[in-house]
């Protein structure tokens, strides 16, 4: 996705991330030019918003491509700094939106209609091709994608389906060439090329959410813990993961606020309650969303202690008293921060927790 423009030597800067949205304006004028059901049938790339197609004809409109020579995808800009030799990558090219299934190089019908210009596209080179030396060590080309190389390295044979999971996580399957047809489009199936064979494969959002989230709330809180707090909670609201808005936020808590304004107006209507069921529910609201609060504010990790002690051992005859000896604070000073917090007191919680679970008891 990601690439740097060169006017002979000399790189056009800046060099953008593909998560940069600057080429969402364009798209529409690219599918009125070419309709994206006949971008599918050339190439079988899925649709994604930063395909390097889009970003591409974003340099054409905004003049960025005047005077530029070459452009090369990170893998192999970094070769051409370490040996001086400018090569097109085959299973990066395949990302691109530009590589035509049946001849497997670039798509010469696409870049005219788009008005690229043709210099810019050369003849792929392959995985395994010797292209230069640095410091009398041979440069040779991998599979320059992260996804060709890592699917490269699982050690299989065969049509076995594969998962590969990082930022995004990728399904897919070896097939001999790639699929084009109506039914892929339609699920966004996309084909990348593989070392002898192509990958069929769709994407689903990976770590992406979940290391930005860390970020923005608990940059230091190990991952297990992360886990193991998912796990304990009963919060059962569900977000589309693959919404545009998480794309790149300037902050994934804020987007995730934002997608979760109508659930977050409620809890703090069932903050107003103190007893009964409706308690408990502020109770649990309040469980859910301390997760999205500062994690530096130790009150907060002291009140989350206690929840999650409460939950293993509520069947077991725990106290209050107990429950703040284990997080090391006195009795009234707990109780006074568990009911400020939470709404509740601990008590009520605790005795409404066992309601709840007196099936199982």
């Amino acid at each position: 996705m990601d690439y740097v423009l060169l006017k002979g030597n000399t790189e056009v800067l800046p060099v953008y991330a593909y998560r940069d949205s600057r080429a969402e304006a364009v798209i529409p004028e690219v599918h009125q030019i070419m309709p994206f059901d006949e971008l599918y049938a050339h190439t079988g790339c899925q649709f994604q918003p930063f395909n390097t197609l889009y970003q591409l004809y974003d340099n054409k409109r905004s003049g960025r491509l005047e005077g530029v020579t070459d452009f090369l995808m990170i893998p192999e800009y970094l070769m051409y700094k370490l040996c001086g030799t400018k090569a097109k990558e085959f299973t990066n090219a395949t990302t691109t939106g530009m590589i035509d299934a049946d001849t497997l190089e670039f798509d010469r019908e696409i870049i005219s209609r788009l008005g690229l210009p043709e210099q810019l596209f050369p003849k792929l080179r392959r995985p395994g091709e010797v292209i230069g030396e640095y410091e009398g060590i041979k440069v040779m080309l991998c599979a320059t994608h992260d996804m060709g190389s890592a699917v490269e390295g699982i050690p299989m044979e065969g049509s076995h389906l594969y998962i590969s999971s990082g930022t995004w996580s990728l399904l897919g399957v070896k097939t001999p060439k790639p699929i084009t047809d109506t039914e892929s489009r339609k699920a966004n199936y996309s084909n990348e090329g593989g070392v002898g064979y192509n990958r069929y494969q769709k994407n689903i959002m990976g770590m992406w959410l979940v290391n930005e989230l860390r970020r923005d709330l608990c940059p230091q809180k190990d991952f297990r813990l992360i886990v193991q707090e998912a796990a304990d909670s009963c919060f059962n609201k569900t977000v589309n993961a693959d919404d545009t808005a998480f794309l790149a936020p300037k902050s994934m808590k804020a987007a995730f606020d934002a997608a979760l304004g109508d659930i977050f107006t409620d809890a703090q209507k069932c903050r107003l309650l103190n007893s009964g069921k409706s308690a408990f529910l502020s109770a649990k609201l309040w469980e859910i969303f301390s997760c999205l609060l500062d994690s530096e504010h130790t009150d907060y990790d002291y009140v989350s202690q206690a929840i999650h002690c409460m939950k293993l051992e509520y069947a077991n005859g725990i106290t209050v008293a107990e429950i703040a000896r284990r997080i090391n604070l006195n009795r009234s000073y707990f109780s006074s921060l568990f009911t400020k917090q939470v709404g509740v007191s601990p008590q009520t919680y605790l005795t409404n927790l066992r309601i709840e679970k007196l099936p199982s008891l």
